[in-house]
């Protein structure tokens, strides 16, 4: 994936994995390096989304920055053959040790803009910090906020109970029994992952949860429930 690790990146991991036979040294550690990953990769047997296996980066670039270091010594031996076994001047070699890190920071401030582009937001919407600076103002002090994305808790002061996959009437009865004052939706929910929650957005709404205030973002709603006791 361009936005974790992009392909391009493969020939250098390589490079440092196997450039040269491994020690008993080396292959402990290398063993240990790769059993750190098990728990990350475990979520591969139930699903996956990039940042779930984020984890494992940390580890990538230790093996792709070891294979830079390899590419640079690769073209300083062969400068230094190529000039008849002399050596090579310090500023030389400090050229061709930064190349290869300097060609890949070129490619990846060239292909930012485009991976940029193409990266989704996700739960990170600044719509969220909005529901919760308005709750912050206009709600009950110290209560519990119910939501998908506990940055609207956050940012309202308030404590979080996350909102539950389920029928409107069962979110209404969860709610109450975590004690939460208030529920926010946003409408991106009901797109694809929460679609039976529609009719929270459109209307007719359930008896319990009292619809306070709206705001439209980037075309979705995000919608502020009061909770009503039973």
């Amino acid at each position: 994936s361009t936005r974790m690790f992009p392909f391009f990146l493969l020939p250098f991991l390589g490079l440092g994995l196997f450039d040269f036979a491994w020690d008993r040294r080396r292959t402990k550690g290398e063993l240990l390096l790769l059993a750190s990953t098990a728990p990350v990769l475990s979520f591969l047997l139930f699903f996956v989304q990039e940042r779930y296996i984020g984890a494992v980066l940390p580890l990538l670039l230790i093996w792709t920055a070891h294979g830079l270091e390899r590419w640079s010594a690769w073209l300083i031996d062969t400068m230094g053959r190529l000039r008849g076994g002399r050596s090579l001047a310090a500023g030389w070699r400090a050229f061709l040790i930064s190349l290869p890190v300097a060609l890949l920071v070129g490619l990846f401030i060239f292909m930012l803009p485009r991976v940029a582009a193409g990266t989704s937001l996700g739960s990170f919407r600044a719509a969220h910090r909005e529901a919760g600076l308005w709750l912050a103002q206009n709600g009950e002090p110290g209560v519990t906020v119910m939501s998908r994305y506990p940055a609207v808790a956050f940012h309202a002061g308030a404590s979080w109970a996350p909102a539950p996959n389920a029928e409107a009437d069962e979110v209404l009865a969860y709610a109450r029994s975590h004690g939460a004052r208030y529920y926010v939706l946003d409408e991106r929910e009901t797109d694809k992952m929460r679609p039976q929650l529609k009719k929270l957005v459109n209307g007719p709404g359930v008896t319990g949860l009292r619809r306070l205030t709206e705001w439209g973002d980037a075309g979705k709603k995000i919608i502020i429930f009061e909770v009503e006791s039973p």
